[in-house]
C-alpha cells in the first residue's frame, strides 16, 4: 500500500510489475533506491515489465519502459538514477538535448536511451561524429549536396537530417563543428528546413535533434570558438553524464554488464576467468579511471583474454612520464612505461 506520508511504499507483485500507476518517475526512482543491490547492473528477468509514468502538462501521458532505458545505461548510483529520471522526463517529449560529459562516461548510449524510449524509436536515428569528418565534407553530410555542386559530386545526396526525416538526428562531438558551419546548423534547428549544397530549394524536414560532447560549451562560447546563438538553440535540455570516479558504486555492475557479453561470444577451448577474479581485480583498488565506462571496458574485455596481466593500463598527459635529473625518463620507472596521451585532442581522434 502506498505511505501516507509520501515514501511512496508501493507494492511490487511476485511477476516483479508494478501493479499501478506511479504518481511520478521521482516515485519510481525512489524505489529503485530502495531495491539497492538486487538490481546491481541494471534491470532484467521480471523486472522488464516494470514502466516509468511520465506526467506530462499535468496529465498522465506516454508509458516509457524503462527496460529500453537500461538496456542501454547500466547504473544505480544516485548521479546515474537523477540521469535516468530525466531521461524518462524528456523522452518522449521532441526537445532538443545536449548530452556532456567527459570522453568515455556513455553519452552515445544516452543518445540511444533517449531514442529508444521515444515516440520516434521505430525511425530512422542517424549519427554524425563531428569531430571524425573532414572539414571540406562535413556540410555535405549534414547537409546533403546536389550533383556537380563540387569536384567529385556526381549524383545528388541526401544529408543527415534528410535521411533522419521523421526520426533523430544524433550530432556527436557537436563542439568541433566549424564555427562557419554553425549558423547553418542554426538555421536548420530553427526553421525546421534544410538546403542542399549547391541548391536554391529548401526542404522540410521533421527531425528531433541530440547533440553531445566532451568540451564546456560555455567556456567555448567565450572564447569565441562556438555560436552562443547555437549554444541556447542546442541546450534546450542539458544532460550532464557524470565520470566514472563518480559514481564508484556502478564499477560492479558495469563489469559484469561487459564480463557477460563477452561471455556471450566466448568460444572454443577458450578459459574464461571467472567473474569474481576479474571484480577483485578491478573494484578492490581506488583507482580513478580517467577514461571513464570506456577504459573500464577495456579494462574488463583484456583481464577476460589475458588473465595473467594487469588489465588497468594508466595513462598520463603527454606531459609525461616524469624526466629524471639528466633530463631522460627514469628506466623501470613506471612512468616510462606510460602511454603519452594528449587530453586535448578528441579521443575518438587520438
Amino acid at each position: 500500500m502506498p505511505a501516507t506520508d509520501g515514501s511512496c511504499e508501493t507494492d511490487v507483485d511476485a511477476d516483479g510489475t508494478l501493479p499501478r500507476a506511479l504518481p511520478s518517475v521521482r516515485a519510481l526512482l525512489a524505489i529503485l533506491r530502495r531495491l539497492g543491490p538486487s538490481l546491481r547492473g541494471g534491470l532484467g528477468g521480471s523486472f522488464t515489465q516494470i514502466i516509468l509514468l511520465s506526467a506530462l502538462s499535468g496529465a498522465t501521458a506516454g508509458l516509457i519502459s524503462l527496460h529500453n532505458i537500461m538496456e542501454a545505461i547500466v547504473g544505480q548510483s544516485r548521479p546515474m538514477l537523477g540521469v535516468l529520471e530525466l531521461i524518462a522526463r524528456v523522452a518522449p517529449r521532441d526537445a532538443t538535448v545536449l548530452i556532456t560529459g567527459e570522453t568515455g562516461t556513455g553519452k552515445e548510449a544516452v543518445a540511444e536511451a533517449l531514442v529508444q524510449s521515444s515516440p520516434r524509436a521505430s525511425a530512422p536515428f542517424v549519427v554524425i561524429d563531428c569531430s571524425s569528418l573532414p572539414h571540406n565534407l562535413i556540410e555535405s553530410e549534414l547537409f546533403g549536396h546536389t550533383k556537380g555542386s563540387f569536384t567529385g559530386a556526381h549524383a545528388d545526396y541526401r544529408g543527415a537530417f534528410e535521411r533522419a526525416d521523421g526520426g533523430t538526428v544524433f550530432l556527436d562531438e557537436i563542439g568541433e563543428l566549424p564555427i562557419e558551419l554553425q549558423p547553418k546548423l542554426l538555421r536548420v534547428l530553427e526553421r525546421r528546413e534544410v538546403r542542399r549544397v549547391g541548391s536554391e530549394r529548401t526542404r522540410p524536414i521533421d527531425v528531433r535533434v541530440l547533440a553531445a560532447t566532451n568540451r564546456v560549451l560555455a567556456s567555448e562560447v567565450n572564447e569565441r570558438r562556438f555560436r552562443q546563438d547555437l549554444y541556447y538553440r542546442l541546450s534546450v535540455v542539458n544532460l550532464h553524464v557524470p565520470p566514472l570516479r563518480e559514481r564508484r558504486e556502478d564499477i560492479p555492475g558495469l563489469v559484469e554488464h561487459f564480463y557477460n557479453q563477452l561471455l556471450a561470444g566466448a568460444y572454443g577451448s577458450h578459459r574464461c576467468p571467472p567473474l569474481s577474479e576479474i571484480l577483485e581485480r578491478l573494484c578492490g583498488n581506488d583507482y580513478t579511471w580517467p577514461g571513464n565506462v570506456r577504459e573500464l571496458r577495456n579494462a574488463v574485455e583484456r583481464a577476460f583474454h589475458i588473465p595473467d596481466e594487469d588489465p588497468v593500463v594508466a595513462v598520463r598527459p603527454a606531459s609525461a612520464p616524469q624526466p629524471s635529473s639528466d633530463g631522460t625518463a627514469r628506466e623501470g620507472d613506471a612512468g616510462a612505461l606510460a602511454v603519452a596521451v594528449d587530453l586535448a585532442v578528441p579521443f575518438k581522434v587520438a
